[in-house]
């Protein structure tokens, strides 16, 4: 599942920006998503959602219709030993 995180000074009502060059450069290139396609997103120490792709530049990428009505995950009890 690809989930773009993004933090909060990211947001604004119901748009966002994905302003991280390797973000920016998995969406474009790894995901090929395009101006009207829909991604996955979350807001970090937030909830999860989508949002519509508005417009993409080299460094940027501009997207509005946001919805975060989804609760994340409970974390795993789980203790990694190395």
């Amino acid at each position: 599942m690809n989930c773009i995180l993004l933090p909060v000074e990211n947001f604004s009502a119901n748009t966002a920006k994905i302003n991280d060059v390797v973000q920016v450069d998995h969406v474009n290139n790894i995901l090929g998503a395009k101006v009207g396609d829909t991604l996955k997103i979350g807001q970090l120490g937030g909830n999860l959602g989508t949002a519509v792709i508005e417009d993409i530049a080299a460094d940027s990428i501009q997207l509005y219709d946001v919805q975060l009505g989804i609760t994340p995950p409970a974390k795993l009890d789980l203790t990694v030993v190395l």
